[in-house]
């Protein structure tokens, strides 16, 4: 009966609307995120577990320093890695870095030479301070 066929096609329809939920929200509670600021890792972490349903994986470390993470963010990135990498510039443009274990892991925590037309070479000494958005 036609009766019968519409209650078949509202329950698949009503499933596929939960698939989907349910789905979205397995997504969000995999999403993994760092920021340095207490405050704005604070936020997204409810932000996250308002819409997942209650899990979210969002630390608050220094992105350029997975060093000295603490354990739980550690334990939670494989092998220093992400699949996806999601980002706000301007990166903290106008926070300086100044500590030397972070500049001299990356090149642009060094200085340069210019050794000839359009020849650049690292030095071993570090900048004193880096702006951010250019490391």
């Amino acid at each position: 009966t036609k009766e019968n066929l519409w209650s078949k096609i509202e329950y698949k329809y009503k499933n596929q609307d939960e698939m989907i939920e349910k789905k979205k929200k397995e997504i969000i509670s995999n999403l993994h995120g760092i920021d340095k600021d207490l405050f704005l890792a604070k936020i997204c972490k409810l932000y996250l577990e308002i819409l997942s349903g209650g899990t979210s994986k969002i630390f608050c470390e220094d992105s350029l320093d997975p060093q000295n993470y603490r354990s739980e963010a550690k334990n939670l990135i494989e092998n220093g890695k992400f699949e996806y990498i999601f980002t706000n510039p301007p990166f903290g443009s106008k926070i300086p870095i100044d500590d030397k274990d972070v500049l001299k892991t990356y090149e642009l925590g060094h200085t340069w030479k210019n050794v000839s037309a359009n020849n650049w070479e690292k030095q071993k000494t570090l900048v004193k301070k880096h702006r951010l958005k250019y490391l």
